[in-house]
């Protein structure tokens, strides 16, 4: 059943669930006329689905020939610029099956970075074509990806940087025309891993994926079961991000392979995932006494995400085969290629968006139970320039995140595209209606892309716990800024827009929310699990009292912070979470807030009704709210109807609007049975004098001993001018 709130805003969105939410997020391009600039071109977006800004700088890298093992090619790097970038650093990094040849040029000797070789140099740009040429020599066979990228050193942005690669496949030279010779492309999705510094061998990847029956036993090979010792395999699995830095992954599958003879087919013996190190240990009761062949194969997958390649298919490194098993075997800790390294670094980043998301069940939502989970699929490879957003589909199997080639360099990019997997799932495969084109964290764009942006990049920033969104470059942006912007300046990642319509503010504010009331994000999960909220505004207004969520003055004042300014509406009750939220107090309690059929709501189908004993009764309505300092003037208002069987022209049952400030009780009106009317009628009353005070708004309504008086309010609102 889709909740009442949820159902009204599904009917917004329908035929939004092809939308595209990107996470190529710019920084300093500007959304307001500005001084003379050239339009950033050079470097653009691959498909119309990627929001990646635009860059003024570019680099292309081409090879003379196909190099295979033994043989040098030389490899020319062409940088191409818009603007002027007077230091500009170059990178350029190869996998160590290749030796980078630097000699004669602005680059450094390369040094060993991980399983790369990498070399750097700064040098001046400008806008005429530049280019160096390098040399490549190939040492062993196999997938190679050579890398450069392009950044400014001063001042690094996504608009002033750009990223290049070469893929190809070394072939084993060979004399004979034709044989072993190296080829463009690579295949990259099943490849042997590496134990230490060496590689290992490889088993076929045919026999490992054949869909066969179980290995048939004979007499000799099945001894009684007495006589079998169980095996316990275990070992690890560890790969490198950008830096080289060695990290395990964790919850990865892990499948022990094996073979009771030389000429029975593989089968998976054993199978679990990968713990919080990246370590493992599996046991099994093998059929036979001594096993031909057994081997580990490490998966990009586990019940909740994948990533898989441009095939569709997971990423998979096998160890090396061991023979004649009958004991435990440790087979270490298994490295893939370096080309694969990216795709293991984006799994194991989902990691973090698992752990934060505040739930106990084995699936991303409790809206779903195992084993019927959805799972989070990332689609990565080499040299992919389409990316990074997150495409939006009816279910998870229509639904994906794309990354770019670089992109999984960037925790915070892959935490922010699974920010907005984890929205979507929470909202039930519900999408707000929204059109992100070109959106940048600190320039308006609207207020329902500012919402989804703005949770995403607030989960990366509170995923990592530096309150940042970092490109893949290095360059990064500080979402907590709270300077107000300055007219008389263009926009640009350090003079953001103000309001609810910029993600970065929305972003900043929901880490405030979670970090300083809420105690946490658990509070905003559970109210996604069954609200769907279009913007921030629905979101803070109308959807966290139903979770009993602050709106308080002083979550209020953690928004203007972050120059969300929702104090010219310091209360807004049509009262439809009845006390919550609000922190309503009424007396009795329980007696006042409600849905009669003797009266309608003005709005919603809640409203406050004091009065009607028709009795010696006195019930009130209070509720506390601070008055800025800053403001010209404040007012509070309501809506009002009046029923009475008083038939006499004397006020005998009243109802006071009172101002509580401390131990003085100031009476702004009183309304009577004289007032009687058949429908709301709008009354507002002028709390000016309380400014810069904290204060409460009472309603107090007192009836005689005989004939009552209704004195229905709906739709409280105190603002602020």
């Amino acid at each position: 059943m889709i909740p009442k709130l949820r159902l009204r805003r599904w009917a917004a969105a329908i035929g939004t669930a092809a939308a595209l939410i990107s996470g190529g997020l710019e920084s300093t391009a500007t959304a307001l006329p500005q001084t003379k600039r050239p339009k950033c071109t050079l470097t653009v977006p691959a498909s119309p689905r990627s929001e990646a800004p635009p860059s003024c700088v570019a680099v292309d890298l081409t090879l003379d020939k196909l190099p295979a093992v033994g043989e040098t090619a030389a490899l020319r790097v062409r940088l191409r610029s818009q603007v002027a970038v007077p230091h500009a650093q170059l990178t350029v990094r190869v996998p160590d099956t290749l030796q980078l040849i630097t000699e004669g040029s602005p680059l450094s000797a390369p040094r060993q970075v991980g399983p790369w070789q990498q070399a750097k140099g700064v040098m001046a740009l400008n806008t005429h074509k530049q280019s160096l040429t390098l040399h490549v020599r190939a040492t062993a066979a196999g997938p190679v990806q050579i890398e450069a990228g392009l950044s400014d050193a001063d001042a690094p942005s996504p608009e002033r940087e750009a990223h290049d690669s070469v893929l190809l496949t070394v072939g084993k030279k060979s004399s004979s025309a034709g044989h072993g010779s190296s080829r463009s492309g690579v295949d990259i999705t099943s490849l042997p891993g590496r134990s230490g510094a060496r590689r290992s061998k490889s088993t076929s990847v045919s026999e490992k994926f054949a869909k066969v029956p179980k290995p048939t036993r004979t007499a000799a090979s099945s001894p009684s079961a007495a006589s079998i010792t169980p095996i316990c395999v275990n070992g690890g699995f560890h790969f490198t991000n950008q830096a080289g830095t060695w990290l395990g992954g964790r919850n990865l599958t892990v499948k022990v392979w094996g073979k009771t003879t030389s000429t029975a087919a593989q089968q998976v013996y054993a199978s679990g995932l990968t713990n919080n190190t990246g370590a493992f240990n599996l046991c099994f009761t093998p059929p036979v006494s001594s096993m031909y062949s057994l081997y580990v194969e490490f998966r990009s997958e586990s019940s909740v995400w994948q990533v898989v390649g441009n095939n569709g298919w997971v990423y998979s490194t096998t160890t090396s085969a061991r023979s004649n098993v009958s004991t435990n075997q440790n087979f270490g800790w298994t490295a893939p290629a370096a080309a694969q390294m990216r795709a293991w670094h984006a799994f194991d980043t989902l990691n973090l968006t698992w752990w934060w998301r505040s739930s106990n069940t084995s699936c991303w939502t409790s809206l779903e139970s195992a084993p019927n989970c959805s799972k989070m699929t990332v689609q990565w490879w080499p040299g992919n320039a389409d990316g990074g957003y997150y495409n939006p589909g009816a279910n998870a199997a229509a639904s994906y995140i794309r990354l770019r080639d670089n992109d999984p360099d960037s925790e915070h990019l892959v935490i922010h595209e699974s920010g907005h997997a984890l929205m979507h799932m929470l909202y039930n495969w519900w999408w707000p209606n929204v059109n992100c084109a070109g959106h940048q964290i600190h320039a308006a764009s609207s207020t329902g892309c500012a919402w989804t942006e703005g949770f995403a990049n607030a989960l990366a920033g509170s995923v990592k716990g530096d309150n940042k969104f970092v490109w893949p470059n290095g360059s990064e942006i500080n979402l907590m800024n709270s300077t107000w912007f300055n007219s008389s300046q263009p926009v640009s990642s350090t003079n953001w827009h103000n309001g609810d319509a910029v993600e970065g503010r929305v972003a900043g504010s929901l880490i405030d929310l979670w970090n300083q009331a809420d105690n946490g994000q658990s509070g905003t999960i559970n109210l996604m699990r069954t609200q769907g909220q279009s913007n921030f505004g629905e979101y803070f207004k109308d959807d966290r009292p139903a979770v009993s969520l602050s709106t308080s003055n002083t979550a209020r004042n953690l928004l203007y912070g972050h120059t969300i300014d929702y104090r010219a509406s310091l209360l807004n009750s049509s009262f439809e979470n009845g006390t919550a939220g609000w922190n309503w107090t009424a007396s009795p309690s329980g007696s006042v807030i409600g849905n009669w059929s003797t009266y309608p709501a003005r709005s919603g189908s809640m409203y406050a009704w004091l009065g009607g004993m028709g009795e010696a009764a006195t019930q009130s309505l209070s509720e506390q709210v601070t008055i800025p300092s800053n403001v010209n003037a404040a007012t509070m208002a309501f809506y009002n109807r009046i029923g009475t069987f008083e038939t006499e022209q004397s006020a005998y049952d009243t109802l006071k609007v009172q101002v509580i400030d401390g131990a003085t009780t100031s009476t702004l009106g009183t309304l009577s049975n004289l007032n009687a009317v058949g429908s709301y009628t709008y009354r507002s009353y002028n709390l000016s004098a309380w400014r810069g005070k904290t204060v409460t708004i009472k309603l107090v309504s007192t009836e005689d001993a005989t004939l009552r008086t209704d004195f229905v309010v709906d739709d409280i609102t105190v603002t602020t001018s």
